[in-house]
């Protein structure tokens, strides 16, 4: 994932576009990696029921804007914003490197 200015924000994404990755998310880690998030399309919101670290979320537009950012603490709801169409959880410590407005892309990896 890569911002507009070209910064890569993270290495590895995984789309949780099915039922199983969108239900399961990632309840049951002990963590994310420094480099790593869980892209939710065609959602608005999220929750941290049954989770066992904090995290960061990212709230996109349907073009990619970031229209929004928070630290969500386990066990509570994310909070509601209008024009949200996607989310992306991260590390709470990379959301400083998140501007809001910005666009972000997503690129699909290539083997090396």
């Amino acid at each position: 994932m890569i911002q507009e200015t070209g910064h890569r924000l993270l290495r590895h994404v995984t789309r949780a576009d099915r039922f199983g990755q969108r239900f399961w998310g990632l309840m049951g880690r002990h963590s994310l990696g420094a480099d790593e998030g869980l892209w939710f399309p065609q959602t608005t919101a999220i929750h941290t029921f049954f989770m066992r670290f904090p995290l960061g979320v990212v709230y996109l537009s349907w073009d990619n804007e970031v229209i929004a950012k928070e630290r969500v603490i386990p066990w509570r709801f994310g909070s509601w914003h209008s024009n949200v169409s996607q989310v992306v959880e991260i590390l709470p410590d990379l959301l400083s490197q998140v501007q809001v407005g910005t666009h972000w892309l997503f690129q699909l990896a290539q083997n090396d």
